[in-house]
């Protein structure tokens, strides 16, 4: 009996001996990509599994996570809970900002860096993918205690192309997450990997399809999987997008045709359908796969016979590795900083050393620092050490200074092209610069300086010079009559307060010079010129996650002005504004609108024949247009919902109110003139769009448009 037990043992030790080890190469193609999940599912069912794997680009993500033990049905579910248009885009959450940086409206079509000799600095890709860099590191964070990419369940290897030499880079080892990120880095589209000996690109550039590095780990037999796109026809070479893609492809198509010369079996899967950035339909490009390898069963088994391949019906015996739910951080460091300190950036994490963290809560961190606007990356590894983990942080700064483009459009003002340089820390430390040249509906230079001593608690002092000119206009019966131009230069200066992101409190004094001339105007009681000086206070709090269509949070200023009767000032008045919005979430994509605003200009000079207050336009009461309506007291209402049905659409329908006359309104017989609205924002790349369309009580109907970052950017500064 021992040695029949004996001889069943040499028997199956010769059996494994002699099994041909078998290697999957998996290529890249964006999401088309995802196939390869599908055709693995089918090799699983035939009792396939591979003794090695490499992959590239999208193969380099399902190639590392089969490595690590996942099955091709934990993938498919996993790849379907990501958001992968939010991954692929570099939009900032406000929420996240401090208040300090707040003050400031969003701003810029285009931004461009200036670096430290003056010159402008192109960025090197339109995504610097840090939210990608971070969904990587929760994938792959199980893998950090693993050096040698041999210890993986199914030894792996994973391909890029060093930008600086042009070579190919095979990655066997160091951090999972790095390298796949490195593989990935789609030329032009996301911003080139830096790591500490180079910077590389997408793998796909020279190698697509690593069908060599499968034989050169000891793999005898080789399946390819392909997914990338052919070369296009002559008649779809019609965009600069399309001849770039074409560009691109025809390096990859030949280094793919080179690596099926080498490959056992190739399982192509028709993808025409797809494009190799929709990654909204994932779900039917894995079943594209899934649907090619059962109609090429029999291509898959006249492999396994040919070659006598082992197979079972059972998983073999990979375990998973285990996942990481916290983390005991010993030491920290932090790489690639340069105008920032370790110790500011370790402030902005609030992450220490000598304390455990949920691996979740670590990348929420790194989420809201990196939402602060100061860095084109900032992502954790980890290396473990005797007690614990060593928590690396690695740093890409922006520069502290910018310059952004500004074309924006609007029913109110017209046309309007500017441009917006930024100086941060610059001029002297803790300080921000922001100046605007802008010609168009209305001509400006704006400069705002402002030092702060304390981010989230402390005071800052304000400086903020302008001129500007524009064209006021007088309406009849919601016609123009009348158009008045206005020339106005001035100063404001302050010293406020910041009280840990709950609100700025703001005194300051003012001065300006206004000189009113006809444009097209037969007004007698013009005044020719005005210069006043006075003094004031206002107090302002943010909370909402998005500037231009927030879904939740609130916004409040309120402020109190006056100009005294002193020598030289030509007009004595006292002005209150308040204006408060809040967005409440009632539901999935919903959002409850609540607006009051309220105005009152005291002792009204009535021989300056222009109130203070403009009640119209985008920023106002949708019924009437900018300057159609303007009274020294005022009470605005609005109440509406906001549907947001996908991440960039949003849906607004509501009612507004307003009434207004030459003295206080607090009369409950007031009459109040109501509007209904109802409108569509999308948020671009270049900026957010608006349209919309409201119905006033008379039956009137007025359109408001915007194209581009049309709000004052310096609305908070200004007296």
């Amino acid at each position: 009996m021992r040695k029949l037990l004996w001889m069943v043992i040499l028997f199956w030790i010769t059996i494994s001996l002699s099994a041909k080890k078998i290697g999957i190469a998996l290529s890249g193609g964006g999401a088309r990509g995802f196939a390869q999940i599908g055709m693995l599912k089918v090799l699983e069912e035939e009792g396939i599994y591979p003794d090695y794997i490499a992959g590239t680009s999208i193969g380099a993500i399902v190639g590392a996570m089969y490595a690590m033990g996942y099955t091709a049905s934990e993938m498919e579910a996993l790849a379907l809970m990501i958001d992968w248009q939010e991954l692929f885009s570099d939009a900032y959450t406000r929420r996240d900002l401090n208040l300090a940086q707040k003050r400031w409206a969003e701003y810029g079509n285009v931004h461009f860096e200036i670096d430290e000799e003056g010159s402008f600095r192109i960025p090197q890709g339109m995504i610097s993918a840090n939210n990608i860099n971070l969904e990587l590191f929760r994938l792959f964070a199980a893998t950090s205690h693993i050096e040698s990419f041999n210890r993986l369940p199914i030894p792996f290897r994973c391909v890029a192309t060093n930008l600086i030499s042009g070579n190919m880079r095979v990655f066997d080892q160091g951090s999972l997450m790095q390298a796949v990120r490195a593989s990935m880095s789609i030329p032009s589209i996301l911003k080139p990997f830096e790591l500490a000996d180079s910077i590389y690109i997408d793998g796909g550039i020279s190698n697509n399809l690593p069908v060599e590095q499968l034989i050169d780990m000891g793999a005898e037999i080789s399946i390819a999987m392909k997914t990338s796109s052919g070369l296009r026809p002559a008649n779809k070479l019609n965009n600069f997008f399309q001849v770039y893609d074409q560009t691109l492809n025809i390096g990859i198509t030949r280094n793919v045709s080179r690596s099926i010369t080498e490959a056992d079996l190739v399982l192509d899967p028709l993808l025409d359908g797809f494009s190799s950035s929709n990654f909204r339909q994932i779900s039917q490009i894995i079943l594209a796969g899934e649907t090619y390898a059962r109609e090429n069963i029999a291509k898959i088994r006249a492999l396994v016979e040919k070659h006598n391949l082992k197979t079972s019906n059972t998983l073999p015996p990979i375990l998973k590795t285990e996942p990481l739910h916290k983390v005991y951080i010993t030491s920290i460091s932090v790489e690639g900083s340069k105008y920032i300190s370790s110790v500011k950036i370790k402030e902005y994490l609030d992450i220490h050393s000598g304390n455990s963290y949920a691996l979740g809560t670590m990348v929420d961190r790194f989420q809201r620092a990196w939402n602060l606007q100061l860095f084109h990356y900032l992502y954790p590894t980890l290396t473990p050490n005797e007690n614990g983990w060593h928590l690396t942080i690695h740093v890409g700064e922006k520069t502290r200074n910018s310059i952004a483009l500004s074309n924006a459009y609007s029913t109110d003002e017209g046309l309007a092209v500017g441009t917006i340089l930024s100086l941060n820390n610059y001029l002297s430390r803790d300080s921000r610069l922001v100046a605007e040249a802008r010609v168009g509906g209305s001509n400006e230079l704006n400069i705002d300086f402002v030092r702060n001593f304390g981010e989230r608690f402390g005071v800052y002092y304000r400086i903020f010079p302008y001129i500007n000119e524009k064209t006021l206009y007088v309406y009849e019966n919601h016609e123009r009559i009348h158009s008045i131009g206005s020339l106005e230069s001035g100063a404001t200066g302050g010293v406020g307060f910041l009280l840990f992101d709950q609100a700025i409190l703001e005194t300051y004094g003012f001065h300006y010079y206004t000189k009113l001339y006809r444009k097209i105007a037969d007004i007698d009681a013009l005044e020719d010129d005005f210069a006043v000086t006075g003094t004031g206070i206002k107090a302002y709090h943010e909370s909402t996650n998005d500037f231009y269509f927030p879904m939740n949070g609130s916004k409040v200023l309120s402020k109190l002005t006056f100009s005294r009767n002193i020598a030289k000032n030509d007009l004595v008045y006292g002005k209150y504004v308040f204006d408060s919005e809040t967005f409440f979430p009632v539901g999935d994509g919903v959002a409850i609108k609540l607006r009051f605003s309220y105005g009152a200009n005291f002792d009204k000079n009535d021989e300056l024949g222009f109130d203070p207050f403009y009640l119209g336009g985008s920023e106002g009461f949708y019924g009437y247009r900018k300057y159609e309506v303007s009274a020294p007291f005022y009470k605005r209402y609005d109440i509406g919902l906001r549907f947001n049905p996908n991440r960039n659409l949003f849906v607004d329908t509501g009612l507004q109110g307003l009434n207004h006359a030459n003295s206080d309104i607090w009369s409950p017989h007031q009459d109040i003139f109501f509007t209904t609205y109802a409108g569509i924002g999308y948020r671009t790349i270049f900026g957010p769009l608006q349209l919309m369309g409201a119905l006033n009580e008379d039956r009137s109907f007025k359109v408001l448009a915007n194209i581009g970052f049309t709000k004052d950017i310096f609305a908070f500064s200004r007296r």
